[in-house]
This record gives C-alpha cells, structure tokens and sequence, in this order.
C-alpha cells in the first residue's frame, strides 16, 4: 500500500509542475515545452507579479519540497494514506486561488 500513496504523493508534483507550465504559456501566449517549477514560478512571481516571495516559497520550499520527498525520489521517507490526502487538499486549495488570480490577467 505504501508503494500507491508514494504515486500519489509524485503524481500530484508532476501535475503542480504541469499546471504551472500550462498556466505559464496561457498568461504568456507561448509555447512553454520545458523548464523547472523554479522556472514557472520565478515568471509568476517576478514577471508577472501574481506570486509573492512568500507563496513562491510555499510552493516550492514547503509544499513543492514535501512532495518530492514522499513521491519517487529516493528517501527513506514513508509515505502514508494521510500523506496523499494532504497532497489533494493543498494542492487543490492553491491551485484554486491561483486560478482566480491567473484568470484576472
């Protein structure tokens, strides 16, 4: 069971990285094939000015970095049902204010 809540946990990073992909070349009017999460966000943050420090940090020292350490790579961590759980509710809190004010573009 382990293994299915580690998935869980790197699935939901692929899609905040996607989803900061994907919102980067709607704002953008570009195609965006590649770059880091660090990437997208420093275009949020500093280009576009929609992303404080502090969110930025959330995302990627804090909710970003949590992700990575329960999802595929390697650790000791053991991930858990609550773990996954948790992965769904934040990133779906964040990416719903994010959609607010990425849409007020």
């Amino acid at each position: 069971a382990e293994r299915k809540w580690k998935d869980v946990c790197y699935k939901v990073r692929l899609a905040i990285e996607e989803f900061f992909r994907k919102t980067r070349e709607a704002v953008s009017r570009k195609t965006i094939e590649r770059g880091t999460l660090g990437d997208h966000l420093n275009y949020f943050e500093k280009d576009k000015r929609l992303l404080s420090f502090a969110e930025r940090s959330l995302v990627q020292h804090g909710f970003w970095a949590f992700l990575s350490e329960k999802g595929n790579h390697a650790n000791t961590e053991v991930a858990t049902e609550e773990d996954a759980k948790i992965s769904f509710d934040i990133s779906h809190r964040f990416l719903s204010r994010f959609v607010i004010f990425s849409s007020a573009e």
